[in-house]
């Protein structure tokens, strides 16, 4: 046989085997999940699966007109496990469930403390799930959120992944945490991690559960971030509010991007108030033995830009500059001490100390570890904060000093 003849035979045998699909999937038979939530403990579970509508996003895209159409159906299953759960919507729903694309889980406060270990390990035993997925936890019904629209957006699972990736960069008061991060979290030797919270404020959420919301130019109610839940192992150990989220996010040099409002160094207490636009965050947190207990040693370099200011102070001159740097600092470590305290009184090491302590010295680890609580709850704190205001845009002194000059 010729060499020619040869790689004919070899190639025709090659598309004769790739022209079947074998086990893979026709798109027209899977639902795709855009989100999950779940609800329930062990032994009675419900997973609920916002999969997306193809013909109404495709009209979406296409610009047709016509009445409105949700992107999404939204149903529920029960079972006694996870992986039970998803298989029985083979009972009731056409399609297979495919969650590759699925964007967030959403886990309800009673499903996060009794624990979430089961969630976990179902979900990364399914090869089709991504382990970026957002995770979150509500204090209602996951299912509650998951029906709710968010105009614009024609999937809201989606545009709940875009809420928190943007409010992560823009303010940081409630940093974003994959399924990822949270399983490493409570597997590390620290045992912590934290997970956003979502809610539903406003005066009529059932609005939002009708596909007109999609048309109306405003909304009786809304979804919405809400806290931060701290998680101790694989059950929820605390919350924190805005300011204490805030603080965490800088001793965890989580801070991406924020605006800090602080008060003029020339102005009475409560009165007039400037704001700056952090920009940039370098925060290193370093555990320190000392001769009864460790203290943590935390230092921070901030550079951001002069937002807005009602300030009388000269910002030409270097000093009048500084009286307001060091105002800022003094908000920083505020929000730092909060953070702090928020984290002790729950008894969670969630900036993660004994992994550091861990991986510098593992034998006072395991000394430390029985006891570690205790440690934990007597630490202090030492912080030191350098801010850096790199621009103050159009012009130095604020306006309201320069109508001042102007009306002598």
């Amino acid at each position: 046989m010729s060499g020619t003849l040869r790689a004919s035979c070899i190639l025709l045998a090659a598309m004769l085997v790739l022209n079947g699909c074998g086990k893979a999937n026709e798109l027209n038979d899977l639902s795709i999940v855009t989100g999950t939530g779940v609800d329930g403990t062990d032994g009675n579970f419900t997973v609920t699966y916002q999969v997306s509508v193809a013909s109404a996003n495709a009209s979406a895209a296409g610009g047709a007109s016509g009445g409105a159409q949700s992107g999404v159906h939204v149903f529920s299953t029960k079972g006694k496990t996870i992986r039970d759960t998803v298989f029985m919507s083979a009972v009731e729903h056409p399609r297979k469930l495919y969650f590759a694309h699925n964007n967030v889980l959403i886990i309800s406060k009673e499903t996060a403390e009794s624990g979430i270990s089961s969630i976990l390990d179902s979900y990364f035993r399914n090869p089709e799930s991504r382990e970026m997925v957002n995770v979150m936890v509500t204090k209602g019904s996951a299912r509650n959120i998951l029906n709710k629209n968010l105009p614009p957006e024609k999937l809201p699972g989606q545009a709940i992944a875009k809420i928190v990736e943007t409010e992560h960069m823009l303010v940081s008061f409630y940093p974003a945490t994959t399924i990822f991060d949270l399983a490493l979290g409570i597997t590390s030797e620290s045992q912590a991690a934290s997970v956003p919270e979502i809610g539903i404020a406003g005066e009529n959420p059932e609005s939002l559960e009708s596909a007109e919301a999609i048309n109306r130019t405003s909304q009786d109610a809304k979804v919405r971030m809400t806290g931060l839940v701290i998680f101790k192992g694989d059950r929820l150990a605390g919350r924190m509010n805005l300011k204490e989220s805030l603080g965490l996010s800088w001793l965890t040099n989580r801070v991406k991007g924020t605006v800090l409002s602080f008060p003029n160094p020339d102005a009475p207490e409560g009165a007039n108030k400037s704001a700056v636009r952090i920009f940039k965050a370098k925060v290193k947190v370093t555990p320190v033995k000392g001769p009864l207990h460790y203290t943590i040693k935390v230092k921070a370099e901030v550079q951001g830009e002069l937002a807005e200011t009602t300030t009388d102070e000269n910002l030409t001159d270097t000093a009048g500059i500084n009286k307001l740097k060091h105002a800022i600092e003094e908000v920083i470590l505020e929000q730092m001490q909060m953070g702090w305290e928020a984290a002790k009184a729950m008894k969670v090491d969630i900036l993660g100390i004994g992994n550091r302590i861990h991986e510098r010295n593992p034998k006072e680890w395991n000394r430390l570890k029985p006891v570690w609580d205790e440690e934990l709850a007597r630490m202090d704190m030492q912080a030191e904060v350098t801010m850096t205001v790199v621009r103050t845009r159009m012009f130095l002194d604020s306006f309201r000093h320069l109508l001042k000059i102007a009306e002598k």
